[in-house]
């Protein structure tokens, strides 16, 4: 309706007129004709006036739901803390996905390179790790569920408590987690929210035990928290799960919880709102301290090996592609001395004890390849002196053993019978034909199946058929100058 329109229905006059500058006056006041907004003049029926409302456009039940959502995890007065916590959550868990990680089954190395809690990189001084493993999830699901539980904790919580107070529980309790998983495991990855969330619960358990929430609401309240919690550490007991961070977070929201009762029950007493708390925070850090100067024997045993993995790369650099001669003395004096430091650090922590079974167990296949390469190496420095056949074949057993023991080290099922080094069987024609006692110090020139070859030390022996040694002037007689160290001349089958 067009406001000349609607001024029919003003009964005081029927006379308007129109001024460029404010649009319809009102011939009686001569103000504008805003009717029953601001004419104290107009007397017309209201009910007369018809306005054309254009109905609103109906939105789809996956939009409206998507509003409802958004608006939930929207800072609010009364409820900021909380979304804050899980939209970081969120952001974190989408930029590890964002750049490779998986989304439903992380691998502990991915986890660890994010800021994964991990006992011996924690010890070793990387403090932080206590608290941004609580900002980490393990897959989608992991993430899905730890959510959900922090937005029905905030939501009841917050407005208890305060949104600073949420956070400070949050972050409290997420470090005491941490430390009682490093504590109670050996050697342990771990991450995820819910030590920090748990600490939320017991914050709220021990409110709900005071007179701070309203007797009406907190029997209901208490049973379903109560039920949830148990559940969820009953869970936890089938392996997989770090209920050790659980029951560490909810013990640390319990104290939390008892220690900011002073300050909510009268709140201008704001010395006690921050002393008793103050005091619980120097109190985790004091057992932080104490824990940290006190390094487990889990540690201690992988920064020893650490140490070995380290002795070891130096000790296979200079492992010869080829066996020459020029390998003698890299092999004595970098070689040996580095895997007898090895086998030294292994029989050092093999003398430890506290250490489980399956440590023990990984110690002995550890001195058994300890030796298995010192045996190795020295064979190396025979061989580069006489290049004798037999040599190279001990070499080849010694180094099938070694390859089953690092298979067998890494998790892979293997026979006993393959772990042990079986000295090789020899035909007769080696143990008391011409290659007895040859001397390869100077190498001859071999012919194998007609065709000369450099080195012969990749010809297995099983496979010869015949061999035939030429030397001194029968050899120089038929091959000239090449064959002035000797001739071998091999068939295979």
């Amino acid at each position: 309706m067009t406001r000349e329109e609607r001024m029919k229905f003003c009964s005081q006059c029927d006379n308007s007129k129109f001024d460029t500058k404010q649009g319809i006056l009102c011939g009686l006041t001569n103000a504008k004709a805003d009717f029953e907004d601001e004419c104290p003049d107009f007397t017309g029926n209201n009910e007369d006036v018809y306005v054309y409302t254009p109905p609103e456009e109906k939105k789809s039940w996956f939009v409206e739901k998507l509003i409802e959502f958004t608006s939930l995890l929207t800072p609010k007065q009364d409820f900021f803390m909380s979304p804050i916590l899980i939209i970081f959550c969120v952001l974190v868990y989408i930029s590890m996905v964002a750049s490779g990680v998986h989304f439903i089954n992380p691998t502990p190395e991915s986890l660890v390179l994010w800021g994964a809690n991990f006992t011996t990189l924690t010890f070793q001084g990387e403090y932080w790790r206590l608290l941004s493993n609580c900002f980490l999830h393990i897959g989608f699901i992991h993430l899905l569920f730890n959510m959900y539980a922090l937005l029905f904790v905030g939501l009841l919580l917050e407005p208890v408590i305060g949104k600073w107070k949420l956070g400070f529980a949050f972050i409290l309790s997420g470090v005491g987690a941490s430390l009682v998983s490093l504590i109670w495991h050996d050697l342990i990855v771990s991450a995820g929210a819910s030590g920090a969330i748990f600490g939320l619960y017991g914050v709220f358990i021990a409110l709900l035990t005071t007179n701070i929430i309203d007797k009406e609401n907190k029997g209901g309240i208490l049973t379903s928290i109560l039920i949830f919690v148990g559940y969820n550490l009953l869970l936890g007991l089938r392996g997989g799960v770090d209920n050790a961070a659980h029951v560490g977070g909810l013990i640390s929201g319990l104290i939390l919880g008892f220690s900011l009762y002073p300050g909510l029950s009268n709140p201008k007493e704001k010395v006690k709102a921050l002393l008793i708390p103050g005091l619980l925070f120097v109190f985790i850090l004091s057992c932080a301290f104490i824990v940290f100067k006190s390094p487990k024997k889990s540690v201690i045993y992988d920064t020893q090996l650490a140490e070995f993995v380290k002795i070891e790369q130096e000790a296979l650099s200079v492992y010869p592609q080829y066996i020459t001669q020029a390998n003698h003395d890299a092999i004595e004096k970098d070689g040996i001395p580095n895997w007898q430091k090895c086998k030294d650090i292994i029989l050092k922590l093999d003398d430890m004890p506290g250490f489980s079974d399956e440590i023990y167990d990984r110690n002995s296949l550890l001195l058994r390849y300890c030796d298995y390469r010192i045996a190795s190496y020295k064979l190396i420095i025979q061989a580069s002196e006489a290049r004798t056949p037999l040599l190279f074949k001990k070499i080849e057993a010694y180094n099938n053993a070694i390859g089953y023991i690092m298979k067998k080290l890494k998790g892979e099922v293997i026979a006993d019978n393959l772990l042990r080094y079986k000295a090789p069987v020899m035909p007769k024609y080696i143990k008391s034909g011409p290659l007895k006692n040859l001397s390869m110090t100077q190498p001859p020139m071999y012919i194998v199946d007609g065709k000369i070859v450099k080195d012969m030390s990749h010809i297995d022996p099983e496979s010869v058929k015949e061999v035939n040694v030429l030397k001194g002037a029968a050899a120089k007689a038929v091959y000239g100058s090449l064959g002035e160290n000797g001739v071998m001349i091999i068939t295979t089958k």
